[in-house]
């Protein structure tokens, strides 16, 4: 018990040290601004890949591009789903489609022109069905094309959102 107490606060100490800065992004961003974010101690972005629009975002490949270019030590991409819109997994193959059509692409190792995680950003009551059961396979959808893919996938959402 008292190894498991020590443990504890050993993690619970060493946390913030390995704390990263970083933001999220959902419109075009120039290098400058991301020189400026690095210059002010961010060293990772999440660039969205998706509107809830229904549709990839047109600035997403130029921004990761721009992340990059700016001095970003990580770039992740996010999809703000259109559950309304149906279709899942068409919604996230046309993302990352789109992206792969500008060179974007997923590594693990980070690069220029590359995403690690592609997060969903799950919010809003307002773009979501009435419906508990077809929200979920709406989700369940976007894991499915998700895991095809081989692509790692999280969710980007606030406590808000689900209380």
């Amino acid at each position: 018990m008292k190894a498991a107490i020590v443990a504890m606060l050993v993690a619970a100490a060493v946390a913030p040290a390995l704390a990263t800065l970083g933001g999220d992004v959902s419109e075009n961003t120039m290098p400058s601004a991301f020189k400026c974010m690095v210059g002010e101690g961010y060293e990772f972005v999440i660039i969205r890949a998706y509107e809830s629009l229904n549709r990839p975002d047109p600035g997403a490949p130029h921004c990761v591009y721009n992340a990059w270019n700016g001095g970003m030590k990580h770039v992740d991409v996010y999809m703000f789903p259109a559950p309304r819109g149906g279709n899942p997994g068409g919604q996230f193959d046309s993302m990352v489609n789109y992206l792969h059509g500008y060179n974007v692409t997923h590594s693990t190792n980070p690069a220029p022109h590359t995403f690690g995680t592609i997060w969903l950003d799950i919010e809003g009551p307002q773009y979501w069905t009435s419906s508990h059961s077809a929200n979920i396979a709406f989700i369940q959808g976007l894991i499915n094309a998700a895991s095809a893919r081989g692509l790692p996938l999280g969710v980007y959402t606030s406590e808000s959102q689900w209380t």
